[in-house]
């Protein structure tokens, strides 16, 4: 739970720059990356990193075909 944690938290803090800089989304993107690491963070503690990555990848394909 704790690794959970301390992983979503540095997904976050990893798209500071992103979410100051090369967006317009501020906060929202943080608190978003922040709850998108928790779930890949625990479907890889229950299911595998593969599960997590298709997760992530289909989060960043439904945020990007949103946009466009």
């Amino acid at each position: 739970m704790r690794a959970a944690l301390l992983s979503a938290a540095l997904f976050a803090a990893c798209h500071v720059f992103l979410a100051s800089t090369v967006t317009a989304a501020g906060w929202p993107l943080l608190l978003f990356t922040l709850y998108e690491g928790l779930i890949c963070a625990f479907l890889r503690l229950r299911s595998g990193v593969i599960a997590a990555a298709l997760a992530h990848g289909t989060a960043i394909f439904l945020l990007a075909s949103a946009l466009i």
